[in-house]
């Protein structure tokens, strides 16, 4: 599915995950074009200046997809742009070839800023899974009081995906039936990521607080969830946690 528009927005950044943390308005199996770019120390100020100046760009020509911008702890940018599935994808790379070509001169302006502050971009898509998340009844805190995220990406060895889902299931039953109060929302990967691919997405005011509220859950929960945890770990081929705050200064909704 490349195009000329692979040269524009999305090669100047598109990036991954969660829609600003407003989980619960979420439609079921919602669709996220999801892009990671990596940045390194030595050059993350400039890369995020120049972000900042391809938000005022899109927002000086009404681009009319939404995107939400997360930062984790290592370097990783990651914008999340829902979508109705993969012909919408495809007319977002046209809208997005359509500004680049009337706007060249700009554009390229805008690109040359970025010349030399990143390591790679690549892109995925993910859709949002009601049935393996968690909304918890009584929260610590309403979505909207939320900055941090923790990303914890599981990948099950191929053929286990149904018996990973169970699993996941049950455990999240335990935490309806104990009261856990914190929230986790799961996504599974469609397209650029490995088949078998999890990412449960759980928010909370900051990082101390979550890894206090994480510390809570798992005391709570006890040995009611040992066995589908290391049943849970016996399929797992891979386990990724990133650590991610939400970049609302870089985040963007069109006017309506």
């Amino acid at each position: 599915m490349k195009s000329k528009a692979f040269c524009g927005f999305l090669a100047v950044f598109v990036i991954f995950l969660c829609s600003g943390l407003a989980y619960a308005q979420q439609a079921k199996n919602q669709m996220y074009l999801v892009s990671d770019c990596v940045t390194n120390p030595s050059t993350d100020a400039k890369f995020y200046e120049a972000l900042k100046e391809m938000l005022a760009f899109y927002t000086k020509y009404a681009f009319p997809y939404t995107w939400d911008v997360y930062g984790t702890g290592d370097y990783h940018y990651y914008y999340c742009i829902p979508v109705a599935g993969f012909a919408d994808i495809e007319k977002f790379l046209k809208t997005d070839e359509e500004i680049m070509t009337k706007q060249a001169a700009e554009y390229q302006a805008l690109t040359a800023k970025f010349e030399g502050t990143y390591e790679f971009s690549e892109f995925q898509v993910y859709t949002f899974r009601p049935d393996l998340s968690y909304v918890a009844a009584n929260p610590y805190y309403k979505p909207e009081e939320t900055s941090y995220v923790a990303f914890d990406i599981w990948s099950v060895f191929p053929g286990k995906e149904m018996e990973a889902e169970k699993l996941l299931k049950e455990f999240l039953a335990t935490c309806q039936k104990k009261g856990v109060r914190d929230s986790w929302y799961c996504y599974s990967g469609v397209m650029g990521v490995e088949l078998g691919t999890y990412l449960m997405a759980g928010p909370d005011k900051s990082e101390a607080e979550f890894l206090n509220h994480n510390s809570e859950m798992w005391k709570l929960l006890g040995k009611d969830v040992e066995d589908i945890y290391n049943k849970l770990l016996a399929i797992c081929r891979k386990r990724e946690y990133k650590r991610a705050w939400y970049q609302p200064e870089l985040s963007y909704s069109p006017k309506k």
